[in-house]
């Protein structure tokens, strides 16, 4: 209960935050307080809780413990010393080592960062979508994956923070974003495919449109039946590592669960509901259109885990921003037509988001972060 007990004050004070945003004062230390809290909860837990922690946490700060300067950390990382780990997440190891902190110090710092991309994606947004329930759909689908998926989980947030530029055409901010991302985790080479879908989507092709999203997820279907040779290929030409091959389809079995792949579809149902309430607003209709697509491509992506349990994180590039930030969008547009309708909606996905919260992270455990156990504050 201590995930749910945390959510909910943080969605609180990012609600009291946004009714307070004239208000600096209040603003600022509701805003604190929000990303703080889930914050906390990260750094306070102890190793092991999120799988890949005890590899790309506790590992990684092993060694940088071992770079007492500048010197010697980027000799360690040109050693490759640390392996195929990304400069700017050692970064953040070795700015939080050398600052005094410890591994709690680096689990509150990696988590921080993410909260705080998320949480400065529901402000750019507040007049598109409501605050609180950016953050909430965040919490409830994808907290618990960045106790797991650590570097990820930072290349993730700084995408769907980094979308604003796109919308807004400064290019060469997004092209600062999207080597910081890169940077971070190699699959942020994925977002580049996002960002393509997004600039031809908005083209002015007419009754194109659907063609195009037909010929893309044709091309995204082609892929991952060549996805072997697709793969060798990219480690061959340095792309990416080569620990990359052991996702290749022979080597593993598919990881795609029931639970996760009826999830998204009632989601993709939520947005198609959604685009049909608002089918009278015709300002709005290619941007429900975009948001609808967006997510059918995050879905095929999802379903392409059959054949790799790599198509699953490359899946997150499209989901995160569909789930946090474009059906809280939708939402908001239907609300102008019908608060009734949006009270319903919100209502139904949040409970719908709350139930299956319960089945993937508590009862099956997906990403190992339940139970929560913390020395610190005495859970065990």
């Amino acid at each position: 209960m201590i995930y749910l007990f945390v959510f909910t004050l943080s969605v609180l004070f990012t609600y009291l935050a946004q009714r307070t945003v004239c208000q600096k004062l209040f603003f600022y230390l509701f805003s604190m307080i929000a990303v703080l809290l889930p914050s906390l909860l990260a750094g306070f837990r102890d190793s092991g809780v999120g799988t890949d922690t005890l590899i790309y946490a506790d590992d990684v700060w092993e060694k940088i413990t071992y770079c007492d300067n500048w010197n010697i950390f980027f000799l360690s990382y040109a050693t490759r010393v640390f392996d195929d780990i990304e400069l700017l997440y050692l970064l953040i190891n070795y700015l939080v080592y050398q600052l005094g902190g410890n591994l709690h110090t680096l689990y509150f710092m990696v988590n921080f960062i993410v909260v705080l991309f998320f949480y400065m994606t529901a402000y750019d947004n507040r007049k598109k979508a409501s605050m609180w329930l950016v953050m909430a759909l965040f919490f409830l689908m994808y907290y618990n994956v960045s106790l797991n998926l650590i570097r990820q989980s930072i290349a993730l947030s700084m995408c769907v923070y980094a979308f604003k530029y796109a919308e807004n055409r400064c290019w060469r901010l997004l092209l600062i974003w999207c080597f910081l991302i890169v940077s971070t985790h190699n699959t942020g080479i994925f977002y580049i495919v996002f960002l393509v879908f997004y600039f031809v989507w908005n083209m002015k092709m007419g009754k194109l449109r659907n063609m195009v999203l037909f010929f893309f997820c044709f091309l995204l279907g082609s892929f991952f039946i060549a996805f072997d040779a697709i793969l060798s290929l990219a480690v061959f030409m340095s792309f990416l590592p080569a620990k990359f091959l052991e996702y290749s389809s022979g080597n593993m079995e598919s990881v795609i669960q029931k639970s996760y792949l009826s999830f998204y579809f009632v989601i993709l149902l939520f947005f198609l509901l959604i685009n049909r309430l608002n089918r009278n607003i015709v300002s709005s209709r290619i941007e429900l259109s975009y948001y609808s697509s967006t997510k059918f491509v995050g879905f095929l992506l999802l379903i392409t885990s059959l054949i790799s349990k790599w198509a699953f994180r490359v899946s997150y590039y499209f989901n995160y921003s569909s789930d946090c930030v474009f059906l809280p969008r939708a939402l908001h547009i239907l609300k102008k037509r019908n608060r009734n309708y949006y009270i319903m909606a919100v209502l139904c996905l949040l409970l719908f988001c709350i139930i299956m919260w319960f089945w993937i992270i508590v009862y099956r455990n997906e990403n190992e972060t339940y139970p929560y156990r913390s020395k610190v504050l005495g859970i065990n």
